[in-house]
């Protein structure tokens, strides 16, 4: 028996084809054409057509066919019509697991941001666990508010809300969309819902709703740039809250009208109000210059911005017998080959979350590391040592596709593996200095003293320019053990 749905596959119709994984099975699907292997949803899926049906039938007889969900009948020469979800309605997915509570925990996974109407006027989005960039849209939408109950963010039925929806790439509307609906939840509204206890105002102001119109459309406005442009969702976080913060500065000024001056006084508040490094000093007038550069053409206002000159602080790195201890002190096999695995190629933290099964490659004893930093791709060490804990994990742990997954199946997440980290930290009782991301500097800096040349550093580092890669013989203690100071050769 093999069971087949509807699914959506890079925002195309196919069928999904379920079936004990047999060498004559996947033979007779191999047979099909235009069927594909998604490591996605780990399927076979086929084209949804009558031809790509008639072929499964041919395959394994009507009878062994179970069609899910609406169980229509087959229209000979023609597509499967009833199969298609009503009105093109797509369901969440959800998945459950057991906490360490012995307690029932639900929560949305899959590749798409589901949308619903209810009632007409409020709208309610399903977001996956794992897309924290889509998370952190739904954040900005005014009036939103989280239901626990029902495991959904609430969201008012506006043009506001849809306009910020619709810049996620994968999100499916389970409606038709009015032209009649209301621009954005008003003031009165607002004050009203409030009243009678409703839910829409339940919920702290995110800081676009501080700002007003003209600053609302300024920041959509560099927010589809910025995606436009490919920008990480991290980017346009930063450089959204910064124009923000110097927008809200001058609540009475339109965005395009700020000068110069106004500018450098934003700054200087910052500076010795707020008290900002240099690195934030910085990122403010990348922000600036993504706007008022690339959005708007004022390029002038930005000619006489001074740019803090870059502070060139160096790492703080464990020694060898430090890392030796803190990777003994951790005792968790999944965890344990995380922090092994992120040493001993010198992987920043996304880049350990990021790895898939497929990357390991035990045959050439190799990471392949796949659109990292910069949007480059690399192959980076295996070590022998990490492939003895590798192995195991990967056959008691199983994962489907990630090579670390979180409960529910999806990417483990950044706050776990940071929490993985702090403990054995403490355990090991090593430097406290060192953050997550110095496990990559103490590799680097560990190979530049095992005499490894700069130029090989570099490449398994994923850097552009040898100069970044330089910084690490400024922490190697290879050349200053050899050295000694003139006071040593004084006869005191």
């Amino acid at each position: 028996m093999i069971s087949i749905s509807l699914i959506q596959h890079r925002n195309q119709n196919r069928i999904k084809v379920e079936a004990k994984s047999t060498g004559e099975i996947i033979n007779k699907i191999k047979q099909i054409e235009g069927r594909k292997w998604s490591q996605t949803l780990v399927c076979w899926h086929i084209p949804y057509n009558s031809k790509s049906y008639k072929s499964l039938v041919q395959s394994f007889g009507k009878t062994q066919i179970n069609i899910i969900q609406n169980k229509p009948k087959y229209i000979d020469n023609q597509p499967l019509r009833k199969y298609v979800v009503i009105k093109n309605i797509i369901r969440p997915r959800f998945k459950t697991y057991v906490k360490k509570d012995g307690s029932l925990h639900k929560t949305v996974i899959g590749m798409q941001l589901v949308v619903d109407l209810i009632d007409n006027h409020l709208l309610v989005a399903y977001v996956p666990y794992d897309k924290k960039s889509w998370l952190e849209i739904i954040r900005e939408i005014s009036g939103r508010q989280w239901n626990v109950k029902e495991i959904y963010w609430e969201l008012p039925y506006t043009k506001d809300s849809i306009t910020q929806l619709k810049s996620i790439n994968a999100v499916h509307f389970n409606f038709k969309i009015s032209s009649n609906i209301q621009e954005s939840v008003t003031r009165q509204e607002k004050s009203r819902e409030s009243r009678k206890g409703n839910s829409i105002t339940s919920r702290k102001p995110s800081t676009v709703d501080k700002l007003n119109t003209f600053q609302k459309a300024a920041v959509t406005a560099l927010e589809e740039k910025l995606i436009l442009e490919r920008k990480s969702w991290r980017t346009v976080k930063s450089y959204k809250a910064h124009l923000i913060g110097l927008w809200r500065h001058y609540p009475d000024t339109k965005p395009s009208q700020i000068s110069t001056q106004q500018m450098n006084q934003y700054l200087l508040h910052k500076i010795q109000v707020s008290g900002i490094k240099e690195n934030t000093h910085g990122q403010i007038i990348n922000s600036l210059v993504a706007f008022y550069k690339r959005v708007i053409p004022q390029e002038d206002k930005l000619k006489f911005m001074q740019r803090p000159k870059r502070v060139k602080a160096l790492p703080n790195v464990f020694s060898k017998k430090e890392v030796e201890l803190l990777l003994n002190s951790v005792n968790n096999l999944k965890h344990k080959t995380i922090l092994l695995l992120t040493y001993s190629a010198g992987l920043r933290k996304c880049e350990i979350i990021n790895l898939r099964k497929k990357d390991i490659l035990f045959s050439r004893k190799c990471i392949f590391v796949k659109t990292s930093k910069g949007k480059k791709d690399r192959f980076v060490l295996l070590a022998d040592k990490a492939i003895a804990y590798l192995k195991p994990y990967l056959s008691t742990v199983q994962p489907r596709f990630w090579l670390f997954e979180g409960q529910t199946g999806g990417q483990y997440s950044e706050t776990s593996i940071q929490n993985i980290f702090t403990r054995a930290k403490e355990h090991a009782e090593v430097n406290s200095y060192v953050t997550f991301h110095g496990l990559r500097h103490s590799f680097a800096t560990h190979l530049v003293e095992d005499g490894v040349p700069l130029h090989v550093v570099k490449d398994l580092l994923g850097h552009s320019s040898i100069k970044t890669t330089e910084i690490y013989l400024h922490i190697s203690d290879r050349y200053r053990k050899q050295l000694k100071s003139p006071l040593d050769g004084l006869n005191i």
